[in-house]
């Protein structure tokens, strides 16, 4: 009963470390998008001239659209972001008094502070965006070479985070076996009768 206990006190430390700094995380992307959502931009007419009116019409719209639904996607992920976080803390630290509660309300929103991870990469993925269409909006070649710096560094980070989640559950994997033994409808110890 000890073990559980003590595993069951780590797992809600854990948590509460992970949604502060989670937390701590959705709040600098906040105060780097929110700036650009009170100001007004315009798509930069002189660096734009070999288009004609109605094809600079289309593009301005089409970058101005991209740049504010991009940067309130951003805004609202980390504003969720903040929010799921203080409620965490909050109910892991002030709201349940004895740790079998912890316990349960964690398991009870396992997905969502699941959940958290992916919508801080939402966050991210919008502030990438917004800084692509906020640089075309200043000028073709600005925006260009933040798209392939942006679609570079967005490449290399997913393909490392598929790696890394690749090994975790493989890790996850193996130590179920070990700790529960094999699964009993694995196809290899059907096959083997078993």
């Amino acid at each position: 009963m000890r073990v559980y206990l003590d595993e069951g006190q780590k797992m809600v430390d854990s948590t509460v470390s992970y949604a502060l700094n989670i937390g701590v995380v959705g709040a600098l992307l906040l105060s780097i998008t929110l700036p650009f959502a009170l100001e007004d931009v315009e798509l930069s007419e002189d660096r734009w001239s070999f288009l004609n009116d109605e094809a600079f019409e289309v593009v301005s719209w089409v970058l101005r659209a991209s740049f504010v639904l991009s940067l309130h996607f951003a805004i609202y992920c980390s504003l969720r972001v903040i929010t799921i976080a203080l409620v965490t803390t909050l109910a892991l630290t002030q709201w349940s008094t004895s740790l079998e509660a912890k316990m349960e309300w964690h398991v009870a929103r396992a997905s969502t502070l699941r959940g958290l991870a992916v919508l801080n990469l939402g966050c991210f993925l919008g502030l990438l965006a917004t800084v692509c269409a906020g640089g075309m909006l200043k000028s073709p070649l600005q925006g260009g070479i933040g798209f392939i710096f942006c679609s570079y560094f967005f490449r290399v980070w997913i393909t490392s985070t598929y790696r890394e989640t690749v090994h975790a559950r493989r890790t996850l994997h193996a130590e179920a076996v070990e700790f529960f033994g094999p699964p009993t409808n694995s196809p290899v110890l059907m096959a083997s009768g078993v």
